[in-house]
């Protein structure tokens, strides 16, 4: 779903259990719905190139993630900090 110009992440994507990798890099994102914490399978999300500004606390449910792409956002919480070091 890259690079396709989209703003929101539907609701039904919290049933896509066992999906491993998403890929929402070059979009037009600015929320990130608490329902992706429940992708507990996910392993790769890369968000680069969006416009978000918060990354929801739901995130530390997604125990399986390695990979985490955040480049080119305009994040305020938390801070570059804190997602760079992994704790407050």
């Amino acid at each position: 779903m890259e690079n396709n110009q989209v703003e929101t992440i539907p609701i039904q994507i919290e049933n896509l259990l066992n999906l491993e990798i998403l890929d929402l890099s070059f979009n037009q994102i600015k929320i990130l719905p608490s329902h992706i914490g429940n992708l507990y399978n996910l392993h790769t999300l890369n968000l680069d190139y969006n416009k978000i500004i918060k990354i929801p606390l739901d995130f530390s449910n997604l125990v399986n993630l390695k990979n985490l792409e955040l480049k080119n956002n305009p994040i305020e919480f938390p801070n570059y900090s804190v997602i760079n070091n992994g704790a407050c």
